[in-house]
């Protein structure tokens, strides 16, 4: 990072050093700093550069948070959604993930706390109707609250175990329940939805300078990730509103070849 900064001046200057007065810091001081930073001391900055961004009319990645490889995808996502109403103040967003996260308290959440819309992917179990262990179509029977979770279920049965091949007396399967069934808003075969959720794959832009910059995206320990993820957002950050400050709109998502360009 260090020789990226010194080889190319232009983008230096845009996300503040200026390698002609030496303000680059050396390699030894940015390890330092990099051992001794908080990744939450980046919040600010991301903020800060991301307002930036949406006043210049151009889309830039925020935050990052990085979960254990065994944790369940969605959980992350409120805890993602709830800094970036907070810190931003942002609403009537469009929300894109994959089918990870297709779970109805999620799009609650999103369409009814945000005011926004979730363009989610459905899960295979969602593209189909839950059948009992013989294969059964199972019918919807009844809403219910878990009080350990605080949060609402459907109950599915099967509406004739006389029939059951297996025998059974009670096939039955659960649902979370959601009063609005956002998960039906869209249609994910329309070209409206794939002109937004196509929009998706510049987030995972974000992992691929992380290889690049660093030769693997294996760290062990989960704020030396996060540190990496959010320096890898603000390196994009700061390449999209170099780009759009040169006039390179066609270059807001290529880092790599505005890197090029602004070294020759």
């Amino acid at each position: 990072m260090i020789h990226f900064l010194k080889s190319n001046p232009s983008f230096a200057k845009c996300i503040g050093f200026d390698p002609i007065i030496n303000y680059v810091p050396s390699e030894a001081t940015f390890s330092s700093f990099k051992k001794e930073f908080d990744p939450s001391y980046l919040d600010k900055v991301i903020v800060f550069t991301v307002i930036k961004g949406i006043k210049e009319g151009i889309n830039v990645p925020i935050f990052t948070v990085v979960s254990p490889a065994s944790a369940y995808d969605k959980n992350y996502a409120f805890v993602l959604l709830e800094k970036v109403v907070k810190c931003l103040d942002l609403s009537g967003f469009n929300f894109l993930a994959d089918a990870a996260y297709d779970s109805s308290d999620l799009y609650d959440y999103v369409h009814l706390k945000t005011g926004s819309i979730a363009f989610i992917l459905l899960h295979s179990s969602s593209k189909k109707g839950l059948v009992g262990e013989c294969g059964k179509k199972l019918v919807k029977h009844s809403h219910y609250l878990e009080s350990k979770r605080n949060i609402y279920r459907t109950k599915f049965v099967c509406d004739d175990p006389s029939n059951c091949p297996l025998g059974k007396p009670n096939c039955y399967s659960y649902r979370n329940y959601s009063k609005y069934d956002f998960r039906r808003f869209l249609n994910r075969d329309s070209s409206f939805f794939k002109e937004i959720y196509k929009k998706r794959t510049l987030i995972e832009s974000i992992f691929s300078r992380l290889e690049s910059n660093n030769g693997t995206t294996s760290l062990k320990y989960t704020n030396a990730v996060q540190l990496e993820c959010n320096l890898s957002n603000l390196f994009l950050i700061a390449s999209a509103l170099l780009a759009h400050k040169m006039g390179r709109d066609d270059l807001l998502s290529s880092p790599k070849t505005l890197m090029y360009e602004t070294a020759s």
